[in-house]
Order: C-alpha cells, then sequence, then structure tokens
C-alpha cells in the first residue's frame, strides 16, 4: 500500500517500527499482531490471546511471590544420617520423693519454718550403684549427680551444665553457691557448632558412640520408706525422671515419667535434632520461625532454647504479678523469693503464660530426646545381699534405671529455603517461557529496538525516516 509522502510522519514511522519488531521478536504471537497484512479480526484474536496469557502469567507469579514470602522455610530430611557421637548424651535429672531425712528433720514434731537445705536427704546415699558406660561411679555419684533447683524441689542431674554456662551474670549466682550446688566441668559444646575438642572421649557434657547399656547411664536407687511424709506432696514414693538437652533446666511439671519402687525402667532414647541453614539468616525470625545463637538474647540464660525463654517469661510473669519469684526461677539479688502467704499466686502465674507475648520461637538448632520406656518387677532381694541396703528390706526398697541411646545413627531434620534466589527467578523464568515465550533474550531485543537501533537509525536514515521501513525509504528515492 502506498503511503502519501506528505503523511510520514512520528506515528507512521512508530508504526512500520513496531511492525519490524513483531516480525523479529521471539515472543509468541507478537508476529502476528503487528503483521500489517492481517485483517482486524486475526488482529483481534492474537491481542485477546496474547492478554489473557500474560493474565495467568501474572497470577502465577503473583502466587509464587506470596508463597516465597509468606512460607519461605521447608523442614525436610538430612541426606545422610547424623551418628550419636557428635550430640551429648541427654541430660537425666532424676527428683528423689522423699523430701526429708527423718533422722534430721520431721514434720510431725518439728515446725516447717525451722526446714534447710541441710534436712534434705544425701543423695549419695540413695544411690546404692551407678555405672556410666559400663564403667563404675567409684562411689562418688555426688561429684557426677549435682543438685538443681526445680519446680518439684531439690533434685539431682547429670550431664547437665555447669550453671556458669547456664546463667548469665545478671543472674544471683551466689545464691548457688550457697545452697551448695558445686561447679561441673566447663562446656566445650553449642547447640550451633557441636563439641570443640574432636575426638576427645573425656570432654564435656558426656556423649557416647554405643548403643545399649554398655553405652549408656544405669543406676541402682534405695528408698527408705520412713522417710516418706505424706505432708509434702501427694502419696507416690520412688523416683521422677527426666530426659532434656543438657542447656536446658528441668521442668518437672511438662513432662517426666516415674521410677517406682522395686521396678526396673529401660529407657532408650532416639534423639530428634533439626538445623537450619546459614542461608536462612536472611529472613526475619518471623518468617523462619526460629531463632539463632545471638539473635535473641534472655536476661538470665546464656543459651537461648524455647524451654529456658518459657521459665524466663514465667519468671517475669510471677514478678509482675507478686512482686517475688519461686525459689527456682532465676532472679537477680534484689528480687525477693515469694515465701509461704504467696505461694498460691505464684502458681496462679502458670496459667497466664499462654496469653503473653513471650516470644518463645523455638531454637534454629533445637535438639530433644525422645523416650521409649519399658517396666517389669525387679526382685532384688535375691540379688543383692541385705547387709547392702539401710535398714533391711522391711523399709528400704530398690529401683534401677538403665538409660541408653536405642540406634547408632538418626536422620536429622533441617530447615531450608523453599524458594531461593535462584528458585524464584527460575519458576518465574518457566513461567513466562511457557505462556509467552519470553526470556532474557527477548528482553534484551526490547531494550535494543528501544534505545540502540534506534540511535542508529536517527544517525543513518534521519528524523523523518527513523524508522528505516524500505516502503517509506523507496519514496525518497
Amino acid at each position: 500500500m502506498a503511503v502519501d509522502r506528505s503523511k510520514v510522519n512520528c506515528r507512521t514511522n512508530l508504526s512500520y517500527y513496531f511492525t519490524e519488531y513483531c516480525d523479529n521478536s521471539t515472543i509468541h504471537g507478537l508476529k502476528f499482531i503487528g503483521e500489517r497484512k492481517r485483517s482486524i479480526i486475526e488482529k483481534v484474536w492474537w491481542i485477546i490471546f496474547v492478554t489473557v496469557s500474560l493474565y495467568l502469567c501474572a497470577t502465577m507469579i503473583k502466587t509464587t511471590y506470596n508463597k516465597w514470602m509468606n512460607s519461605p522455610v521447608i523442614v525436610s530430611f538430612a541426606t545422610s544420617e547424623t551418628p550419636i557421637w557428635e550430640i551429648p548424651f541427654p541430660a537425666i535429672t532424676i527428683c528423689p520423693l522423699m523430701k526429708t531425712d527423718l533422722n534430721k528433720f520431721n514434720f510431725k514434731e518439728i515446725s516447717s519454718d525451722n526446714y534447710t537445705a541441710e534436712d534434705i536427704p544425701d543423695f549419695d546415699s540413695s544411690i546404692l550403684a551407678c555405672r556410666w558406660c559400663k564403667e563404675s561411679c567409684g562411689g562418688h555419684s555426688n561429684k557426677i549427680f549435682t543438685p538443681v533447683l526445680t519446680s518439684g524441689g531439690v533434685c539431682y542431674t547429670y550431664n547437665m551444665l555447669d550453671w556458669g554456662d547456664i546463667y548469665t551474670d545478671v543472674t544471683d549466682l551466689e545464691y548457688y553457691a550457697r545452697l551448695g550446688i558445686g561447679h561441673q566441668t566447663r562446656s566445650e559444646w553449642n547447640p550451633e557448632d557441636g563439641y570443640d575438642g574432636g575426638e576427645n572421649v573425656q570432654i564435656y557434657p558426656r556423649r557416647t558412640s554405643t548403643t545399649g547399656t554398655y553405652g549408656g547411664m544405669e543406676v541402682v536407687l534405695q528408698s527408705i520408706v520412713r522417710d516418706a511424709s505424706y505432708n509434702c506432696g501427694d502419696s507416690f514414693k520412688g523416683f521422677k525422671i527426666m530426659i532434656h538437652h543438657p542447656g536446658e533446666m528441668p521442668r518437672f511439671h511438662q513432662h517426666y515419667f516415674w521410677l517406682p519402687m522395686d521396678q526396673l525402667i529401660s529407657v532408650s532414647i532416639k534423639p530428634n535434632m533439626i538445623t537450619t541453614y546459614d542461608d536462612l539468616k536472611a529472613y526475619k525470625p518471623e518468617a523462619r520461625q526460629c531463632y539463632f545463637q545471638g539473635e535473641k538474647y534472655l536476661k538470665y540464660f546464656r543459651i537461648y532454647n524455647q524451654q529456658n525463654c518459657l521459665l524466663e517469661c514465667l519468671t517475669n510473669i510471677t514478678f509482675e504479678m507478686c512482686g517475688c519469684v519461686n525459689f527456682y526461677m532465676p532472679r537477680t539479688d534484689d528480687i525477693p523469693i515469694c515465701g509461704p502467704a504467696l505461694l498460691n499466686c505464684a502458681s496462679t502465674a502458670n496459667a497466664f503464660i499462654k496469653s503473653n507475648d513471650c516470644d518463645c520461637v523455638p531454637s534454629c538448632y533445637a535438639l530433644r530426646y525422645d523416650a521409649e520406656t519399658s517396666q517389669l518387677d525387679w526382685d532384688w532381694n535375691n540379688v543383692i545381699p541385705m547387709n547392702v541396703t539401710n535398714d533391711g528390706n522391711e523399709t528400704t526398697h530398690l529401683s534401677r534405671l538403665r538409660i541408653f541411646f536405642k540406634d547408632m545413627q538418626f536422620m536429622t531434620s533441617e530447615r531450608n529455603e523453599l524458594y531461593g534466589q535462584t528458585e524464584f527467578w527460575a519458576n518465574c523464568g518457566g513461567l513466562v517461557g511457557l505462556f509467552t515465550g519470553f526470556s532474557l533474550i527477548s528482553f534484551i531485543e526490547i531494550l535494543y529496538f528501544c534505545t540502540l537501533r534506534l540511535f542508529c537509525n536517527l544517525k543513518r536514515y534521519g528524523r523523518r525516516y527513523w524508522s528505516g521501513a524500505e516502503e517509506l525509504l523507496k519514496m525518497n528515492e
């Protein structure tokens, strides 16, 4: 179709220039829209379908982006199993239900106001036998079982970190020293980096490389029936046992199991560990739903984990409600311990912890120990001589506890990016390629036609015929 030379303007050049781009573009459908010999019906046909394709593509990209922003983390199994040697043996906290030695203190004869730490039964005398990895504790169980304050009273823990490694300097550490709670070996392990000592078998907290009783803890405990006092708590006899993270304070009102008298309890441990890739540090804790060490600091605890955070939150709530805290809670030296008149107030504070914003999401490197227990009657009278026990079989009962790892390895869970930068752009590229055939080269073509080619045409053909169309150039001949 001939073009009137007098009507050649910018709009005419733009029309020819757009046709040339559509003829050379790699984007699907544009060739038919820009073709000058096509009828208007055909062009409308292709405009509709290209528009629909662009709409579907944009909708799916938006969905992908929202998924990337709202759920950036996926939890999956690791590609290989983790040996038990790389993690510490769990902390074992034993809480005797005999709260007093009646030779020292009797509630029926002496006022409870005179009760002191010296009236607590000697735990070393409660341990008849103790073996770690089949090696005897050597009659010095008080060196490996240290006192710990819990909601169940004074209990004794094995393989828990030293309170100097657990609590910060803000905490009233002299309080624990006054109670006679000694120090443990300083820790050479942290949840994120693991052990510092390589293959050292003497490292603390203790670890093992063997399953079964040959690689675990076995202890025989004795209970003296005459020391049972039903004025303290319930009428159960025996021991409460808790298996927990070495850097975590035991909380008996959450999970524990019983070790009754004249019973043998075998506990097989299966670790449950979750790790987090460092790539997720770029995300906010709210998005990944966990804290790396150093991202959230606790006032009283050096090690952040969910249980320590909840205990600190409970401590703060108790102090806010009652003006004091329970004896087992961490505190500064200017915060008083609740007396008998405020014990009801302190006990009700636990009901408010769920309604408070404690912000206690799990740690990004979390470790817990799932326990499977089996129990059977133990006829210890036929095994252990009568003169070994304190007062003979009429007043003394024995209990036996075995704790060991179930398997040599365990499967770790990993938090990783559901969509990283590479995956997001690959998904977007796949969608636009599926619906329009668009690629990086297609974008460069658009950039080329809008910049370099336009500049070269202006320089070569002038401002009047800048499109470079053959029909317009022939008119100028």
